[in-house]
């Protein structure tokens, strides 16, 4: 099913499946969210939910048990039942059931609220823990934009720019996991010119940038995301020069080659105390 929330300046569709966007327009009817043409890459926004990334072989344990799950989790793949919508508001929601415990053996509840206020619109999660017992999880964000979005204008005329000057490296990805290599990445930058060619070894996987917000930029249309609070940050597109970007803010990372597979050692989860709630979101201004 598609939920349509329009307010303020922006109008928005979301898909019943995954909570996933599937259209973000402004005021003047442009659309700034990829279209996920099947060329390139069918996404549009999925949200990753409990773990960012990939697993060796998909696999983890968790109390000497072994679990499967696919890269980024289930929730991408999970109907969400409309738990709330208001004026500015659309609030999704999925539980546990039989079929994710066997993936993850926990009790929870995962809301996915979408908010627009002005030409700003925020995506926000609520994670709360259902069990006697700590509960391991990431989350994150990995909404794709149009690119390049406006006419006359090339890939390569887009500035992915930060709020701060940042020294940073990107860890490298091979087989839906972290090789556990890092190459430079930004040496005292606050501003990089997109390219393809960033893409062709998988996602540019940032940590612990000083930056709250970033923004990609040709000087005329603007995407801006405040991504305050969260401890990654990845930038993504195919490595088949898709006309797109995804600006994606996370609690978490892939695994990296060599882990030992235990999950309560996976890298970048969050410790959820049980019966206790984590809210985090991140804002979109549209420009």
């Amino acid at each position: 099913m598609i939920y349509t929330l329009k307010a303020d300046e922006l109008e928005i569709q979301v898909s019943s499946l995954g909570a996933e966007l599937q259209s973000v327009k402004g005021k003047d009817g442009y659309e700034y969210l990829w279209q996920g043409d099947p060329a390139y890459w069918t996404g549009r926004s999925p949200i990753l939910f409990p773990i960012i990334g990939g697993l060796p072989d998909e696999t983890y344990t968790w109390k000497g048990q072994a679990f499967q799950m696919a890269s980024h989790g289930f929730a991408k793949r999970t109907e969400f039942e409309l738990s709330n919508k208001t004026e500015n508001t659309l609030e999704l929601k999925i539980s546990d059931t039989e079929e994710t415990r066997a993936q993850y053996p926990f009790a929870f509840d995962f809301y996915v609220i979408y908010t627009i206020k002005g030409n700003t619109l925020s995506e926000g999660f609520r994670v709360v823990n259902k069990n006697d017992e700590v509960m391991p999880f990431s989350v994150g964000g990995h909404p794709a934009f149009n690119c390049p979005m406006e006419d006359g204008k090339d890939y390569s005329d887009y500035t992915i720019r930060f709020e701060k000057p940042e020294t940073a490296k990107r860890r490298i990805k091979a087989n839906k996991v972290l090789t556990g290599e890092a190459l430079p990445f930004l040496e005292n930058e606050s501003e990089k010119k997109l390219a393809h060619s960033w893409f062709y070894n998988d996602a540019v996987i940032l940590h612990g940038l000083k930056s709250n917000w970033v923004e990609l930029t040709a000087g005329g249309r603007c995407v801006h995301m405040d991504f305050t609070g969260f401890s990654d940050f990845g930038i993504w597109s195919c490595a088949n020069d898709g006309p797109y970007v995804c600006l994606e803010p996370w609690f978490g990372v892939d695994s990296t080659k060599g882990d030992s597979g235990k999950f309560e050692e996976k890298e970048g989860l969050i410790y959820l105390d049980a019966h206790q709630t984590f809210e985090a979101t991140f804002h979109m201004t549209l420009n």
